[in-house]
């Protein structure tokens, strides 16, 4: 597995999902398949503070962001990312937020080195109720957090707005480009 795709809405086959599937079809139409975590179906709890962590890189939360963990460091290349978020209360879905912070067991260790897996490239997406160009500074933010935090290069960003009243098959162009971005993350 190359490509891990993570879906934070807490409704997992609505909106978020649906523009995830399209990333998802491009990558498999350049040869990779994805690995789908669905964080509204997983129990994971936020980060706790505690700097456990720190001297090893490893969590000492026990719950099911080990599977997370594990397809982090066991991703072959080319490693991809995506991350598809609602957007809820002006930002990224609280349990994305609950993922992003336990990733802090990557940050650092007592030498100062970062130890997530180098490689990897990212596809995000949001999903949100509001006028197009609402929440552009969502995807920057979590860009970011990505590149300073982990070294993550973002290729696309992508965001499907007033999602609710108007479905992703009737947006033909943003369903081109899901496809297009999957394609260009599978090919590295």
């Amino acid at each position: 597995m190359s490509i891990i795709a993570i879906n934070a809405s807490p409704r997992p086959e609505r909106n978020t999902y649906g523009l995830m599937q399209e990333v998802i079809s491009g990558c498999a139409q350049a040869g990779q398949d994805a690995k789908l975590f669905q964080l509204g179906r997983m129990d994971i709890a936020p980060c706790n503070g505690c700097a456990a962590c720190v001297p090893t890189a490893k969590c000492v939360v026990k719950d099911e962001m080990g599977q997370l963990y594990e397809a982090f460091d066991n991703a072959a290349e080319p490693k991809g990312l995506i991350i598809g978020t609602p957007i809820y209360f002006d930002h990224v879905s609280a349990q994305l937020k609950a993922v992003l912070d336990r990733l802090y067991s990557y940050t650092f260790t007592d030498l100062g080195q970062k130890m997530f897996p180098k490689g990897f490239k990212a596809v995000l997406l949001a999903t949100y109720d509001d006028k197009p160009g609402r929440y552009g500074e969502v995807l920057d933010w979590l860009q970011g957090r990505l590149k300073y935090y982990h070294e993550i290069e973002t290729i696309a960003k992508l965001a499907q707005a007033e999602a609710t009243a108007k479905p992703l098959s009737d947006n033909p162009e943003l369903i081109a480009q899901a496809r297009k971005a999957g394609e260009q993350l599978a090919k590295g």
